[in-house]
Formats: C-alpha cells, structure tokens, sequence
C-alpha cells in the first residue's frame, strides 16, 4: 500500500498527515543508513513516500531500463532498484563525494556496480561491466536467484555532465527519474523523451520546491521561475499524459502516449 502524504500538513492537516504517515511501514536498517547519508552529503532528506511510489512505478511499468538524473547516496536509486530488481539502472551524480557514497551504500546491498566517470571519458560501458563481472555478459543461476529474492541487479553510477550523459544514452527507456533541482529540467526531459518508449513513465521530483514555488518572498529566485514554467511544459506536452502531485518537494508523473516527430524522422 502507498500512502500520499502531504509531508507539511498545510493540505491534510496534522492529525490526517500523522495518521498517514504512521500507515507507512518502517523502512529497514540499509534505507535508514541512506537517508541519514543524503542529509550528510548537503541534500534534503529524502521522503519514504516518494521512494515507495518510485518502487510501485518501476514494478508496474515492469520496468527494464531506469534512467535517474541526481543519485545523491542512492536513496531513491535503492527503491527503484528494489521495485524492478531485474531492471538496469543508469544513474548519473556528477558530484564525486556523493556518488563515492551512493557506490559504498548501494555495492552493501549485492548490486553490482558499474562506474564511470563519464561518457566523455571514452570506453564504453560494456566493455566496463564485462571487466567488473570478469565474464560475458549474462544471467546467471546465481544472478537468477539473487534479482527473485529482491536484491538490486546491475546499477550504472554515472558522473559526468547530466545532458551528456543523456546523449549517450540508448534506448529504449521504461522509467526515467529526474530531480528538478538540479536545474535544465527541461532540456533533460527533452533529451530523454525520443528514448523513452511509448508507454514508459516520466517521474520528476522536487517540482514545487518543497512548497517554496510561488512563495512572494522568493518570487524572483530564478530556480523557482524556471520550475513554475517547466510545470506548464509538462502537463501540456503534447507526447505527455501528466499529472503533478503534492507530495515530499511536489512530484511531477507523466506517461509518453505517442511517439515523437523527430522518432518518425521529422519535423516534415
């Protein structure tokens, strides 16, 4: 069960929020450690909310290929990872202190990780988890068991520039995860939309700023501005069936419903 809580109370009010919240089912010990490290590396804490509904989509969409824009410690990465254990995840954290400790926590739970300092570096990432595994690439017996018991598969931790990595990227693409406050939200949704496939899921976290979006006393921050606008791009695309939903900092979800003009070799 996914409870939607309004972490600030201002919509539900305290008592529903609480009652909510202690619908959540306690988090285990590895979760635990991860968001005391996201708050340790400089980022807000993570919502469990918005991590279980990041499980729930990757395991409907039966998700094969995740694509995660700003790892951090690898809370939400460990989520998706769980959801769809059989998935490839690709996730990209160009800070290196951060990704140092998304590798430590996530290699803890049995994922193996495939690192890279960035496409621009040259190689390829196969030839990287072909050298990691020490054999070609497969599924074994071992393999199997281990994704059925729910331990995460293979995780690709990424560092360099998030729209160059993107342009590396093939498809095609089940689930993509962005978080807008990394900033070029949109030229990263543009990037990854001709390789999501039709059908696949769109998630983009901290969409209202944690409630600070239309804040008078933050009105000119440019951030805020530029995240006001990208909620009217995504819930107008043409290629998007979306929603944005008030819950942790404001998740935006939306769906491809139709292939792009570029995917049918436009503009014509």
């Amino acid at each position: 069960m996914i409870c939607v809580v309004d972490s600030s109370g201002a919509l539900l009010g305290p008592e529903l929020t609480g009652f909510l919240g202690r619908l959540q089912p306690p988090e285990d010990e590895t979760l635990q450690n991860l968001a005391r490290a996201t708050a340790d590396v400089g980022l807000s804490e993570p919502e469990q909310q918005v991590g279980r509904l990041l499980s729930l989509l990757a395991r409907a969409s039966g998700a094969g290929r995740i694509f995660e824009v700003g790892t951090g410690a690898g809370y939400y990465t460990l989520y998706m990872a769980r959801g769809a254990p059989e998935a490839r995840i690709t996730t990209v954290e160009p800070d290196p202190a951060r990704r140092e400790v998304a590798r430590r926590h996530l290699e803890a739970t049995g994922a193996t990780i495939v690192e890279a300092a960035g496409r621009a570096a040259g190689g390829t990432v196969g030839a990287v988890a072909q050298e990691v595994a020490g054999e070609a690439p497969g599924r074994t017996a071992g393999e199997a068991a281990r994704r059925t018991a729910g331990v995460p598969g293979e995780i690709e931790l990424l560092g360099g520039d998030p729209v160059e990595e993107v342009a590396g990227l093939t498809g095609p693409l089940d689930l993509v995860c962005l978080d807008a406050g990394r900033g070029r939200t949109r030229r990263l949704l543009d990037l990854t939309l001709p390789r999501l496939r039709v059908g696949g899921l769109v998630a983009v976290l901290g969409l209202l700023a944690g409630g600070r979006l239309l804040d008078p006393a933050v009105v000119e921050e440019r951030e805020l501005r530029e995240l006001e606008g990208f909620c009217g791009y995504l819930t107008v695309h043409p290629q998007l069936a979306s929603v944005v939903l008030p819950i942790g900092g404001g998740v935006g979800l939306a769906a491809k419903t139709r292939r792009l003009i570029t995917e049918l070799g436009g503009p014509f």
